[in-house]
């Protein structure tokens, strides 16, 4: 008698067991929903690289002419553009607390891109006060410290 009433205990605790397993397996993803998110962001990352390489072609084609006349306020206002649309992008990356979906890319373009406006303005070409200068290269370090420290947190 003691044995059978073992066993019913024992048969209890595992169709409890099995019941969790199943319900926590319910939760989990399937590999075709994570293939399909998978899927979603690869098209979100390819649409920002060929929006990306759009911006540059334009920048480029503004920088090629010799004279830029009226367009130093669009070319400045392109720059500017692009540094928050990257700042964007890294900051919703790193608040998703994602690191596989290039914000080391990301960073080097908005890097680059200082680099092109600081270029720009020490030629003349775009005008900014020194304080605008300062502000803007103050808010970019700050901005890439936060990246760092963010991508050396997740390597440790």
């Amino acid at each position: 008698m003691k044995m059978k009433q073992e066993n019913h205990e024992i048969n209890s605790i595992m169709k409890e067991i099995d019941l969790i397993i199943n319900n926590f397996g319910s939760l989990l993803p399937t590999p075709p929903e994570i293939n399909e998110q998978i899927e979603k962001q690869n098209l979100k990352l390819e649409n920002l690289d060929k929006e990306i390489q759009e911006n540059t072609q334009i920048l480029n084609t503004l920088l090629s002419h010799q004279n830029l006349g009226n367009n130093k306020d669009l070319l400045k206002q392109i720059c500017l553009s692009l540094a928050d649309s990257l700042e964007d992008i890294c900051v919703n990356t790193i608040e998703n607390g994602q690191i596989d979906v290039g914000i080391k890319l990301l960073s080097d373009y908005q890097q680059n891109l200082n680099e092109i406006v600081n270029n720009l303005t020490s030629q003349g070409i775009i005008q900014e006060t020194t304080e605008e200068y300062n502000d803007r290269n103050q808010k970019f370090e700050q901005h890439q410290q936060k990246i760092n420290s963010f991508l050396e947190s997740k390597s440790n």
